[in-house]
């Protein structure tokens, strides 16, 4: 990836998504914001407040929900990865297809060099069967 896409890719972030931490540190969900329509293992998730949820498995996958109240409206897995240098807000990194469709690739922690890589449609596909 070039650095001018790089920088494209993170200036999309802010204006797509802006997520809020719960009260509780240890939490392992966010309330985000998606100021657009995004896609989440090809299903679109319309424009709109959410709470994502991710739990980890023994195997060391994350699984990913997005709901709207009690309602699931989509979900995807993906793995914990390292970053050089920690992001200063939460966001919510997605790559933005040639017709305009933007899929969440990354969840980002503000201060954290962690974030959670979302795996590709291909991969979320191959475990379904």
């Amino acid at each position: 990836m070039t650095t001018r896409r790089a920088l494209s890719l993170v200036a999309g972030l802010t204006l797509a998504a802006t997520l809020s931490a719960p009260p509780a540190p240890a939490a392992e969900w966010r309330e985000v914001r998606f100021g657009a329509d995004v896609a989440l293992d090809g299903r679109v998730v319309p424009a709109g407040s959410y709470t994502l949820k991710w739990k980890t498995d023994d195997a060391g996958e994350v699984r990913i929900t997005v709901t709207s109240g009690r309602q699931v409206v989509g979900g995807v897995s993906g793995r914990w990865a390292d970053l050089e240098t920690p992001p200063e807000v939460d966001s919510v990194a997605y790559r933005v297809d040639g017709d305009g469709r933007r899929e969440i690739v990354e969840i980002r922690f503000g201060g954290k060099s962690r974030v959670i890589r979302i795996d590709p449609p291909a991969v979320q596909s191959a475990r379904a069967e």
